[in-house]
């Protein structure tokens, strides 16, 4: 059986990763960067592997993406209207407040904002030394980059194929990665270090679209050995003062496990729930504006107006959800369709 339909389970996971990430920002990274009061005990020190979900989840939708559109041109003028007007958005309200209200260790050049407009700055950085206006952008150019690795493997017509070449991705990742092998920046430019995240989301789209490819063993071989290969590179990684190796490799063997519940139709009770949808809706410029602005307000309410109840971090989570909500319902929902059907329809 072929389905064709929004998953609202993704949805709802959608907006538990932005929630996770923006958890970690207000205590355990705030904490490190800004100082907090002793009483301040709640931590969420693993919010950041809500990024490890958000791969999974766009390996699973680009693939559905692509396989819906006709041409190249179509893919690309959806992605970009899905994209880069909400960021231009975001990346503007975070520069004013910084610029008005920002703290140590958010400056930034002239430079810095002209590159962060193309949100491909992590990829020229290793070049022009540039830096993120807000720290989250990071993941944003690997996005972008799977989302051209797919749209050229459509181009070439081999997406038919893309088993085969998923593992030849995971198998120059393993090779390349622990070992520190960059040629010409292709582990950066090919998302080496993120294959087999946006290769499991692949696969496990392929078995939620069609009741046939549960039945093939290549298709779950295939997932095991992305899992495999993201213990590799976790495991060989440095770990940082703030995370975990293995925590990483517990959550993300998780993130698999509930996404065979998505692709066998079990999580189907995610979607039911309004609070999970609406964060979910809102998810990509709540990522967007929560951090910088979030860290300005915490700033102010702890070390000016001395605030000593943890149960503060529920004015810059109300605020950064807020103004997520605004952008969604009076900016992208009144602009962008009319954006897209102008775009497909002039460069037809």
């Amino acid at each position: 059986m072929i389905k064709s339909k929004r998953i609202e389970s993704l949805d709802a996971l959608r907006g538990l990763a932005a929630l996770a990430v923006m958890l970690r920002h207000y205590t355990t990274i705030f904490s490190v960067d800004y100082d907090v009061p002793n009483n301040f005990n709640f931590e969420f020190k693993y919010g950041y592997l809500g990024v490890e979900l958000f791969f999974l989840i766009s390996g699973f939708v680009i693939f559905m993406t692509i396989e819906q559109v006709n041409t190249s041109k179509e893919f690309i003028i959806k992605r970009f209207v899905r994209l880069y007007p909400t960021y231009w958005l975001a990346l503007s309200i975070s520069t004013i407040f910084i610029l008005l209200f920002g703290l140590p260790k958010m400056q930034f050049t002239i430079k810095d904002f002209f590159l962060n407009l193309t949100m491909i700055q992590d990829v020229v950085n290793p070049i022009l030394h540039t830096k993120h206006i807000d720290g989250v952008y990071w993941s944003l150019a690997a996005e972008l980059l799977f989302y051209g690795f797919i749209l050229m493997l459509f181009q070439l017509k081999w997406l038919r194929h893309i088993k085969l070449i998923g593992l030849f991705w995971l198998l120059i990742s393993i090779i390349c990665i622990p070992n520190d092998i960059s040629i010409f920046m292709l582990g950066i430019l090919f998302n080496l270090k993120w294959s087999p995240l946006f290769f499991a989301g692949i696969l496990f789209y392929k078995l939620w679209k069609n009741d046939e490819e549960k039945k093939k063993w290549n298709t779950h071989v295939l997932i095991a050995l992305s899992l495999v290969c993201y213990y590799i590179l976790t495991l060989t990684k440095v770990e940082e003062q703030t995370k975990s190796n293995i925590i990483e490799c517990i959550a993300t063997t998780l993130f698999f496990v509930v996404f065979y519940g998505v692709a066998y139709d079990k999580l189907n009770f995610l979607g039911k729930s309004k609070i999970l949808l609406f964060l979910g809706k809102i998810s990509y410029p709540l990522y967007l504006v929560h951090q910088n602005i979030g860290y300005i307000i915490l700033f102010y309410f702890i070390h000016t107006l001395h605030f000593t109840n943890q149960l503060v971090l529920l004015i810059p989570i109300s605020i950064s959800i807020l103004l997520a909500t605004v952008i969604v319902f009076k900016f992208e929902a009144v602009y962008l369709n009319r954006l897209k059907k102008y775009l497909l329809k002039i460069l037809k």
